[in-house]
Order: structure tokens, then sequence, then C-alpha cells
């Protein structure tokens, strides 16, 4: 029995849409932040960070994006895209945990910047394996 390649839950649908969540991720964890910075509560819980702290809270995560987008070629070349897609997201494992867990501010920062250079890569390197397995 064929499946169905015109469904909604086709491989190239599913695909497309698995893709799809690194671009998601980009603009969730950036934006995230933001509201977050604005709770008494998180302030109080990470010592009143002043307004450096909290800008550098904040812009580590488009460090970490820079890197990881720079180095993409790199690690897609050397492990394959899907490889390099489930590298990417191992970091993004490891950096949502360390800020899940965030005791300190430094940890927070950590966990932003590997979020970030796990979104770098994902947003990277999703579009080319997207491609290379379209039909032509």
């Amino acid at each position: 029995m064929k499946p169905n390649s015109s469904s909604w839950l086709s491989k190239p649908f599913l695909t497309s849409l698995l893709l799809g969540i690194g671009g998601f991720l980009y603009g969730y964890d950036s934006g995230i932040i933001t509201p977050s910075l604005a709770l008494k509560s998180f302030l109080t819980y990470f010592g009143n960070p002043d307004a450096p702290l909290r800008g550098a809270i904040v812009s580590v995560y488009q460090a970490g994006a820079w890197l990881g987008s720079a180095s993409v070629g790199i690690t897609s070349d050397r492990l394959g895209r899907r490889k390099a897609i489930a590298f990417g997201c191992v970091w993004g494992v490891v950096g949502g945990a360390l800020m899940a867990g965030a005791a300190h501010v430094a940890m927070l920062i950590v966990g932003r910047l590997l979020v970030g250079f796990a979104v770098g890569t994902i947003t990277g390197v999703a579009p080319v394996f997207g491609a290379e397995i379209a039909k032509a």
C-alpha cells in the first residue's frame, strides 16, 4: 500500500515544519527575555542587575547567534547537514537547561549564549538542508 503523498502528514510537510522551528526559535528566544526583564520577581531573583548587566543578558544571545551562523559552514561541511542541525539542537538543550536552572546571572548569560549559538547554527543550516532535499 503506497502512502498518500498529498496528506498533510506527508514527509515533505513534516520535514518543512520541523525545519521551520529554527526560525520560530530565533524569534521566540530573542523576544522572550524582554518581558522577563520587566518582571519584578525576575529582577529580584537575579539580584536586581543594573542596566549594563541587563543589556548583556539581552545581547549575549545575538552574540551567540552570530558565532553559530559564522561557524555553520565549517560545521555543516564536516558533519553534514542533518548532524549539523542535531549539533545545534544539543547546544540549544544545554543552553535551555542552564537558563531554566540558572541560580545566578552568569548561568543565565552562558545559557543565552549557548541558545543563541544553537539558533545561529540551526537557522544557517536548515534552509540549505531544505533546499538539498527538495524535489526538483
